[in-house]
């Protein structure tokens, strides 16, 4: 299917090209491969993107090369008029293009390096050690809690036991509480086992429950939404201003950790390169 595919594109592009050539004909253009010009500068066949018109009619085809190519001379008068006005800051402009060209080369460059050298395994030592020394940069800037969430229905014997265990964040406890939610047939809409923070608590509970939850005055709550009967222990708060624990910002802690790897391994570089082309004689400042 692929072969095929290709050869209806080489067809189509045979066409299109004779196309071209009938209508330069008509209009007296010397070069059937002439799609637009400004000038001296053309648009020719060969500029456009590779397999632009790919996968659509002769028809639409056509109405886009008229779109590119009337877009393409739009831009090029446009261009042309700015330089012609604009002729007394054209050392300044150009300055500011070859700028903006060597910055992309470099940012090029060190992305291929950087993919190519950049050491992306963060072990939990690495983590706990960043964390350790810069615990000053994980503050929070809101409450997070451990909860345990369980919605029930109905008054069933494992629903009963449940307001009894959902009061306890022990281990055994909550290894209880797990048995009975399996055996009522109920998914626990969140575990004490995690660290959420209030928008995480918003997405997953109803809005009531989330007004009583954000403003936690007690550890355990017993909220009715319609039918549903919602179990709620707030086995751990942290409020905002507090030391972010480790569980919580992990992510960010191994994101930082590689920032600075990154910033590492793109200085080595740099400086390898300058070592290089002082000692090969290649570069040299001769402001002493």
């Amino acid at each position: 299917m692929r072969g095929l595919g290709a050869f209806v594109f080489l067809v189509l592009w045979a066409w299109l090209l004779l196309w071209l050539y009938g209508c330069n004909l008509a209009t007296g253009a010397n070069d059937d491969h002439v799609l637009a010009s400004v000038g001296a500068v053309q648009l020719r066949v060969e500029d456009l993107p590779v397999g632009m018109a790919e996968g659509l009619s002769p028809k639409d085809s056509l109405a886009m090369l008229k779109r590119y190519a009337d877009a393409w001379l739009r831009r090029q008068l446009l261009y042309q008029r700015a330089a012609s006005k604009l002729a007394g800051r054209i050392t300044a402009i150009e300055q500011q293009v070859e700028d903006y060209r060597m910055g992309l080369y470099i940012y090029e460059y060190e992305r291929v390096y950087e993919a190519m050298h950049l050491d992306t395994l963060v072990r939990l030592g690495e983590i706990d050690t960043f964390y350790q020394e810069n615990r000053e940069m994980f503050v929070l800037r809101e409450p997070i809690a451990r909860c345990l969430i369980v919605p029930t229905v109905g008054n069933g014997d494992a629903v009963q036991e449940l307001k009894q265990a959902y009061k306890h964040c022990d281990y055994e406890q909550l290894q209880h509480i797990t048995t009975l939610t399996m055996e009522a047939n109920i998914v626990p809409l969140a575990l004490p086992d995690t660290w959420l923070s209030l928008q995480d608590l918003k997405a997953k509970v109803p809005e009531e429950v989330y007004q009583v939850l954000k403003d936690c005055r007690a550890r355990s709550y017993e909220i009715p939404v319609g039918e549903v009967l919602y179990l709620v222990n707030a086995c751990q708060w942290k409020r905002a201003g507090a030391s972010a624990p480790l569980e919580f910002c992990q992510g960010e802690v191994r994101q930082l950790v590689l920032n600075r790897r990154k910033v590492e391994l793109l200085r080595a570089l740099e400086m390898e390169v300058v070592q290089e082309g002082v000692e090969t004689g290649r570069a040299r400042v001769w402001v002493e």
